[in-house]
């Protein structure tokens, strides 16, 4: 019993940091990228896909 509880609590923190996670993912993606897609990690570039090169 006290195994399953454990794997229940596990499961349940594991989702709310997933949680967490994903609402700062989309505030980075809406305030930092704004409407561009991609980021150059070299140069430091915002792109769209669709961008011609």
């Amino acid at each position: 019993m006290q195994l399953l509880d454990l794997i229940g609590e596990s499961v349940s923190s594991a989702t709310s940091g997933y949680t967490a996670m994903t609402a700062f993912a989309r505030d980075v993606q809406k305030y930092q990228f704004s409407h561009y897609d991609y980021l150059c990690l070299r140069c430091g570039a915002k792109f769209d896909q669709n961008a011609n090169t």
